[in-house]
């Protein structure tokens, strides 16, 4: 039988440990998005497949995620891939990609309805309208990051 004070000491060295795995919310978001970039033509990333990426329970993942962008891992997943989706728009006009219906497919979208659907929810204009009125370099995955973190800097400021 343990002593209390071995107790004790295996208690605060278990505690000790379960703390230094959890990942910092910059390493969390980097996971994510990293794993939703990689496997962005997957049309079942969800909740429970990225949780088990991170380790996290999905409630925890959707809490630390909201907590630190503001948004549910589905509107995270979601606007990855409008932003893949708008640097391939750009690149129509060059003709590295070739159709509406291909960028919706590249980026995970099934269903090409649904993916003009919800980036006009989501741009204010259909594919084919952001199409006439950009370029190739006009959105990038930075930028996308850069958004995520004044997110956070704005969550953590009003926490």
């Amino acid at each position: 039988m343990l002593e209390k004070p071995t107790i004790f000491a295996l208690s605060i060295l278990i505690t000790t440990v379960m703390s230094i795995k959890r990942i910092s919310d910059k390493q969390l978001l980097e996971k994510l998005t990293t794993d939703v970039i990689q496997n962005l033509n997957n049309g079942h990333l969800d909740v429970r497949y990225l949780s088990s990426i991170v380790s996290l329970t999905p409630s925890q993942l959707n809490r630390r995620l909201k907590k630190i962008s503001g948004l549910s891992v589905a509107q995270f997943v979601t606007l990855i891939r409008l932003t893949k989706a708008k640097r391939l728009l750009a690149k129509i006009h060059d003709g590295s990609v070739r159709s509406i219906t291909e960028v919706s497919s590249l980026c995970g979208f099934s269903d090409p309805a649904h993916f003009s659907h919800v980036f006009r929810k989501v741009e204010g204009m259909s594919p084919s309208q952001y199409m006439r009125h950009t370029n190739s370099s006009s959105f990038e995955i930075h930028e996308f990051i850069q958004k995520i973190n004044q997110n956070y800097n704005e969550n953590q400021h009003n926490a």
